[in-house]
């Protein structure tokens, strides 16, 4: 049987209540779609341990493949649709609700693009306020520029707090 005419007769036998025969062809079923009508046959029958084995293999793909949505969030970001962004994100952060990098860019929006001429001081500003990613997005340009000790060792400092803030935040969300 070809496999468009397999795919179509497996959801007619769902629509007509066969599910013993979804069941039965349950070697052939490849497509996530089908694997779901499978779970669900397993399911309306009574058999609701084979039923769990279908859903927690289906959601597990989910689960590893919902990174598309992050990087689709990305790109609407780069692209200035900031509506289409926030429904991937949303979406990406109901599956993975501990990426705390999604939810800064959640919070945040998109990056602005370095307008001011990156110093020392600028850096050492957005640090002291608390703006330590930009704070680091200063130094790794001064670094690129060319590094002396002592940005080296302030970038290292900040480096360093947020790493302590994002720990902190990782350890609250434990808590919770």
């Amino acid at each position: 049987m070809p496999m468009k005419d397999f795919q179509m007769d497996i959801e007619a036998s769902f629509s007509e209540g066969k599910y013993q025969d979804i069941v039965e062809a349950k070697a052939r079923l490849t497509r996530p779609e089908h694997m779901l009508l499978l779970g669900m046959s397993y399911y309306r029958l009574g058999r609701l341990k084979d039923a769990l084995d279908v859903f927690q293999d289906i959601s597990g793909k989910i689960e590893r493949l919902s990174k598309a949505y992050f990087y689709m969030a990305r790109i609407y970001m780069e692209l200035e649709d900031m509506d289409s962004a926030r429904s991937y994100l949303e979406r990406y952060l109901s599956l993975n609700p501990d990426d705390d990098e999604a939810r800064d860019m959640m919070e945040q929006g998109p990056s602005e693009e370095m307008v001011i001429e990156p110093s020392v001081e600028l850096a050492r500003l957005y640090a002291g306020q608390g703006h330590l990613e930009k704070a680091l997005e200063i130094y790794k340009v001064l670094i690129k520029e060319g590094p002396t000790e002592e940005i080296r060792d302030e970038a290292l400092k900040t480096q360093n707090m947020y790493i302590i803030r994002m720990l902190e935040g990782w350890l609250e969300a434990l808590k919770t």
